[in-house]
């Protein structure tokens, strides 16, 4: 037990000098690009994601650490009956289809970590 308290104020300091020093790289901001689009309209931003129900929107979601690194990313929807997500083709790519009308949250994922929830909603279609 005493071997364990004289290591004490060690295990206390190692995770701060590993941070300070650079070892550990912490999440830095999402960047979203190449977002589909259709006849329907659609938006997915980092603010916002709307689709319009029946429609498929893709876009590519990538998250970096502030080494400016890729990080392990993940996009999920709270209501998956409403606004479903899902890997499309390709690295970092997802596909979010709207289910029906309503409103929901969407959030990024960063290994693991959420580390955004934003608004999302799928509109109903226009009569024709």
């Amino acid at each position: 037990m005493n071997n364990l308290l004289s290591r004490l104020p060690l295990l206390l300091v190692l995770p701060f000098a590993a941070a300070s020093s650079g070892c550990i790289a912490n999440y830095s901001h999402t960047d979203i690009s190449s977002v589909s689009s259709n006849d329907l309209p659609s938006q997915v931003t980092a603010f916002r994601i709307a689709v319009t129900q029946g429609s498929i929107v893709t876009a590519h979601i990538a998250p970096f650490n502030n080494d400016e690194k890729p990080m392990v990313g993940d996009v999920q929807s709270s209501d998956p009956t409403m606004l479903t997500v899902v890997h499309a083709y390709g690295d970092k790519n997802y596909a979010f289809l709207g289910l029906k009308p309503g409103k929901t949250q969407v959030m990024f994922l960063a290994d693991g970590v959420v580390v955004a929830t934003i608004q999302s909603e799928v509109t109903a279609q226009a009569p024709q």
